[in-house]
């Protein structure tokens, strides 16, 4: 572009220099035109003039009828033979000859004839004199003449000197009848040509003065023009320079900041005074899914606009955007922004003045989506709730599980007396009773929802408890478990848990005496919005009309714990004891 330019402004120089060099050509042709035809209308003028001059002597000499002058000096015109007083003798006997006009001319133009300025010939093709036969130009004007044409002229060079030879036809008038009316002329008829001969030289000289100045006054100007021409296209090729050079700047800096435009992960688009978007880029396009055709030139309440602004069309004071337009000052807020699919978003938004030579021009806003961070940070605050909500449930929970824990010891401890038991089993049974309700809190610590347990984990690391302290007791006992992921409310978890300990232990303890291959079956299924846990062994059997004196306090838990749950406790023994017990999952508020 920036070569086109430069040929473009040589070629408009290179023209205005061979238009000026055509005006002066053509100008100085006219000027030295016009004084070459100068030199004719001068030499036609100075020709016309003698000619006149000549006319009114012979018009003055005819209205006198002529003149005497001494015979001595004057021959005695022939022609004028027949007039008798064509000489006279006066007084003192001195002779006089009649001199006519048109004699009179011709002795002027034969006294001329040597002059060196003005030379005056009468010519005619029927001669009564021999002097007045035309020369060799005068025979060729005098033809043209005596066919009608009112001046012949033309020039002519002798002996290094310029003359201007001008005949015009010589008229018969009255007084010239006298001499030549018997060769048939009238008044009015052509009967020669009056030829004037005049050196020009020093007009031609004085012309040519004019036409070297002209000249030397054309060129000067001409190198002038040329040169004021070079200088101004040596200036403009100059700027046009700078110019190239400050653009190429600044298409090196707007393509940095395009790149960098670019390359940034803000969304950034510019607005002017308007509030038209004026420029926008890639990070924008693709966080709201429209194209830089559907942006530029709309108003930039297609993207967002402040809730004070329900319409874009009547944005104010509430919109940051136009806020910073009007007081040219930088903000920042948090905005919601319109997708092209109509989806919103959170974003950031940074509003700044543009502001050129001190004139606003408009504004550049930039934002990034903070969608995600909101969703953080408010599941972050919902999460603190629920931990400070859990932590006050779990100091509320360990502390009534300590109750439930010291209520237990107490109760064993009246019982140990009166039931005689090995105090060693009751440490155990109590250690167990607590380790049911310890596992349950450590799976519910390790559980990502804290709110419910893995029932299946439990169970797995309860059995696992019950291998490793009662593997003395009896033969190796075979667990099965059939759990269903189901989810127990909470207050209602530790309840459970010690009541399967209950039910286990008791199993453990009591029904495996004699059989070889022990097994205990825990099964929790989800039956509409019960759960039902089923706790079988292939034990001897619970004696029903004993069942309340082998260990009492377990069955007595046993039938507390179930109250706890608001359940129902089914007890059947086939091949072994089996316990039903049906509570509801969630507790009723």
């Amino acid at each position: 572009m920036y070569f086109n330019n430069r040929r473009l402004i040589k070629f408009y120089f290179l023209s205005m220099s061979m238009v000026w060099t055509l005006i002066a050509f053509v100008s100085l042709w006219w000027t030295v035109h016009t004084v070459e035809r100068h030199i004719k209308t001068t030499a036609l003028a100075q020709s016309r003039i003698a000619l006149a001059k000549d006319k009114m002597y012979r018009v003055w000499i005819s209205h006198l009828g002529g003149f005497y002058t001494p015979s001595d000096k004057v021959a005695p015109n022939p022609h004028l033979s027949h007039i008798p007083d064509r000489d006279i003798t006066d007084s003192k006997g001195r002779k006089f000859t009649l001199v006519n006009p048109a004699y009179m001319t011709r002795l002027v133009y034969e006294f001329s004839k040597d002059s060196n300025i003005v030379q005056t010939h009468l010519v005619s093709n029927k001669l009564l004199n021999p002097i007045n036969a035309p020369e060799n130009w005068e025979i060729n004007a005098l033809n043209r003449i005596m066919e009608g044409e009112k001046e012949v002229y033309s020039f002519s060079s002798e002996n290094n000197r310029t003359f201007f030879r001008y005949m015009v036809p010589f008229i018969t008038e009255q007084s010239c009848l006298k001499c030549h009316a018997r060769q048939g002329y009238k008044p009015g008829d052509i009967r020669g040509g009056i030829s004037i001969v005049t050196d020009i030289d020093d007009i031609i000289s004085g012309e040519r003065n004019v036409q070297m100045t002209a000249v030397a006054g054309y060129s000067v100007l001409w190198v002038l023009v040329i040169l004021l021409i070079r200088i101004a296209y040596t200036g403009m090729s100059r700027m046009l320079a700078r110019i190239e050079n400050t653009e190429k700047e600044k298409l090196a800096v707007n393509s940095r900041n395009t790149s960098i435009l670019e390359s940034v992960g803000e969304a950034i688009f510019g607005v002017d005074t308007g509030g038209r978007i004026t420029f926008i880029n890639h990070a924008l396009l693709s966080s709201t899914g429209y194209t830089e055709q559907e942006l530029t030139g709309q108003n930039h309440g297609i993207l967002t606009h402040s809730s004070g602004c329900p319409d874009i069309t009547q944005e104010g004071n509430e919109c940051v955007i136009m806020r910073t337009l009007s007081d040219k000052t930088t903000r920042g807020s948090v905005e919601t922004f319109t997708r092209k699919d109509g989806s919103k978003f959170s974003g950031h938004l940074f509003a700044a003045p543009v502001i050129e030579a001190g004139t606003l021009t408009g504004a550049v806003i930039s934002f990034f989506d903070i969608s995600d961070k909101l969703k953080r940070e408010n599941d972050l605050t919902n999460a603190l709730k629920e931990k400070s909500m859990l932590l006050n449930e779990l100091h509320h929970r360990v502390k009534n599980n300590l109750q439930i824990v010291s209520g237990i010891l107490s109760l064993q401890a009246d019982t140990v007396n009166e039931d005689h038991s090995d105090p060693e089993d009751v440490l155990r049974n109590a250690q167990s009773r607590v380790m049911s309700m310890a596992l349950i809190h450590e799976c519910l610590y390790r559980s990502n929802d804290v709110s419910s347990v893995n029932m299946k984990q439990y169970f797995y690391e309860l059995t696992a408890y019950y291998r490793t302290a009662y593997s003395a007791d009896c033969a190796p006992i075979d667990f099965i478990t059939d759990i269903d992921d189901i989810a127990i409310d909470n207050n209602l978890i530790v309840t459970c848990g010690i009541l399967i300990n209950e039910i286990v232990t008791n199993s453990i303890k009591h029904a495996f005496r004699d059989i070889d291959q022990p097994q205990i079956t825990v099964r929790l299924k989800q039956n509409g919005d019960q759960a039902v846990l089923t706790i079988a062994d292939n034990g001897t059997g619970i004696d029903q009309n004993k069942k309340q004196t082998r260990d009492s306090l377990g069955m007595m838990l046993i039938s507390s714990l179930t109250e706890q749950l608001y359940g129902s406790l089914q007890l059947s023994v086939n091949s072994g004891t089996k316990y039903t017990i049906t509570f509801p999952l969630k507790l009723k508020n």
